[in-house]
């Protein structure tokens, strides 16, 4: 037994998701200090039933002492008409008393750490804490998945489950990306509906490949980012590479003004901290060490002057990081997308620096091509195409570490 169904009425559920959702908007705001740009975009229509076809959307709260799953999905009545299911779970130990908070982060820290475990990856994945995670998490819902022939799941997520894929969690037999697309999003009131033009993509594909050393930090070489950045050229012929002591932030704030580029790829070493004032991505060169941090405002700055003009459809930020148990790190990683204005983000929470990564991201980019899958379902691709490989790639610190942040159509 792994949750606890207790009668609640659909309008107390529908409040509670409500007021979760002014949670996050107030966590967001709190994170980058700046109010003004999230209530306008507050206003964002949340019925996003034409958006939700055969997609579920988990709510997770973390409260003192218990932990809630909330089940929110679209489907159509017997007689064609549209209707809201909800189911709302406690998580609960195997003797059926309450997860609490602390239970909870300490399970699902021990849960990542074990997903970082590159060392490990030739000996196979032990998936008991991904298991049991997802015996707390999805298992209580499977029932009604499979009933409304769901294929999206879609977390808005609290807390500590912030900084962890749900890509990973096992039923035993399989990941849930296996069977399952998987995005993940702030805030629905955030989130852009609208469906992206596939038509005519180009890139704006900046990367650092080389050692460098930033305000006293030494970030190692990017072995892989050279042929990440050339399967971008190959497969979207019109972009544009800025590399190694060529990416600077003038430059790039310069392409960006100069041309429309639906996605922004950028790989390089990226540190996300509790604090946004903390966090930066690392570039090619500057003339001082602090000309190499283009931090989450700066980015930001530049972002939101091109979507005035222009959207960004995607923006990719690839060998970033955030550190494990830091679930307010991972709010940048969410914030970027919410605040400055890219519809989506594909990012990484931990840095793989190998081989897998590039042909995780092109099979991604060769997923996009093809209108009949979202983007979701095109990162479902990319990550299972990698686990059925076998061998060493197969384990999840290779392809877990990417989630898709934000609209998934």
């Amino acid at each position: 037994m792994s949750s606890r169904t207790e009668a609640a009425n659909p309008d107390n559920i529908s409040l509670a998701l409500n007021t979760l959702d002014s949670l996050k908007l107030a966590e967001l705001q709190n994170y980058f200090g700046n109010d003004c740009v999230l209530t306008s975009l507050n206003e964002v229509d949340r019925n996003f039933a034409n958006a939700a076809e055969k997609t579920a959307i988990f709510s997770t709260a973390l409260l003192g002492d218990r932990v809630a799953v909330i089940l929110n999905l679209f489907t159509q009545s017997p007689t064609g008409e549209e209707q809201t299911l909800q189911q709302f779970e406690w998580i609960i130990d195997r003797v059926g008393g309450y997860i609490d908070q602390a239970a909870m982060i300490a399970k699902v820290n021990e849960y990542r750490g074990g997903l970082e475990k590159f060392a490990d990856a030739l000996g196979g994945y032990d998936p008991t804490l991904a298991q049991q995670i997802y015996d707390w998490v999805i298992r209580p819902f499977e029932a009604v998945l499979a009933a409304n022939e769901i294929q999206t799941l879609v977390f808005v997520q609290d807390g500590i489950f912030r900084s962890v894929p749900m890509a990973a969690l096992h039923n035993g037999e399989a990941f849930l990306i296996e069977k399952y697309a998987i995005a993940t999003t702030p805030s629905l009131k955030l989130t852009n509906f609208e469906v992206a033009d596939r038509q005519g993509l180009r890139a704006l594909a900046a990367g650092v490949t080389q050692q460098t050393t930033v305000d006293g930090t030494i970030f190692s070489a990017l072995r892989f980012v050279d042929s990440e950045l050339e399967a971008i050229q190959e497969i979207l012929p019109r972009s544009v590479e800025l590399r190694d002591q060529d990416f600077t932030i003038e430059r790039f704030k310069q392409i960006l003004e100069e041309d429309n580029y639906p996605i922004i790829h950028i790989a390089t070493h990226g540190k996300f901290s509790a604090e946004a004032e903390n966090a930066f991505l690392v570039t090619g060169a500057g003339e001082t060490r602090l000309d190499q941090q283009l931090t989450l405002n700066i980015l930001d700055d530049i972002i939101r002057r091109k979507t005035a003009r222009t959207s960004v459809e995607l923006l990719v930020l690839s060998a970033c990081q955030t550190a494990t148990g830091d679930d307010r790190a991972a709010l940048g990683l969410a914030g970027i997308a919410a605040q400055a204005g890219a519809k989506r983000v594909l990012a990484s929470l931990w840095s793989t620096r190998d081989r897998a990564t590039t042909e995780l991201v092109t099979r991604f980019y060769q997923g996009l091509s093809d209108p009949e899958i979202t983007q979701a379902q095109a990162l479902q691709a990319a990550q299972t195409a990698l686990i059925r490989s076998g061998g060493r790639t197969a384990h999840p610190a290779f392809w877990s570490a990417f989630i898709l942040v934000g609209n998934w159509l």
